[in-house]
């Protein structure tokens, strides 16, 4: 998922909180620079 889908999904106020701990959990994983 994008940081794009990310920002809508603030926007939108969907499942917010679930896709939020994916992303993170996801960034953690990945190497710094990843923005």
């Amino acid at each position: 998922m994008s940081l794009f889908n990310l920002k809508s999904e603030v926007l939108h106020g969907g499942k917010i909180s679930v896709t939020f701990r994916q992303m993170l959990n996801s960034y953690h994983k990945k190497p710094p620079g990843f923005f």
